[in-house]
């Protein structure tokens, strides 16, 4: 958005229409997740890192990550500084 670029920064937006989560649940999705300690309980692929890792490298940049979820819509948004700001 252009107050993104006002600010330097650049901002990726993820948006699923899917199941979508419950709001109380957004902060469990920054943290780790043992596959093998929830064997058989999962059924979808991966190996549960993949939003504590996009958490980690936005902070490293001097980013962050925020999310917005209901049923039927989660949306996860991470901005970074603009290369040069």
């Amino acid at each position: 958005t252009t107050d993104d670029r006002e600010r330097g920064m650049v901002r990726f937006v993820v948006e699923d229409r899917g199941v979508g989560i419950e709001p109380e649940q957004c902060r469990a999705l920054f943290q780790r997740f043992d596959v093998r300690e929830a064997a058989g309980r999962r059924r979808v692929g991966g190996l549960g890192l993949g939003l504590a890792y996009v958490r980690m490298v936005a902070e490293e940049h001097r980013g962050a990550v925020a999310v917005r979820a209901q049923p039927g819509c989660t949306r996860i948004a991470f901005e970074v500084p603009a290369v040069g700001s």
